[in-house]
């Protein structure tokens, strides 16, 4: 199991980059070349324990 935003037990989340600048008061947004749920994209917004949990991902996007 691969999770994203995660540590490997998949049990402690991390900050994403994209919360940080949101914190900050930053305009946040994802571009993009593949769905925004997929994992290269998601490792910039999302706490998943299974990269595969693809409604779940997309419902953290920040956009």
């Amino acid at each position: 199991m691969e999770s994203v935003g995660m540590d490997s037990t998949a049990t402690v989340s991390y900050k994403s980059i994209a919360y940080a600048a949101k914190e900050k008061g930053w305009k946040v947004g994802i571009a993009t070349s593949v769905s925004v749920d997929h994992a290269t994209p998601a490792s910039f917004y999302a706490n998943q324990p299974d990269r595969g949990h693809y409604y779940e991902i997309a419902l953290q996007s920040p956009i």
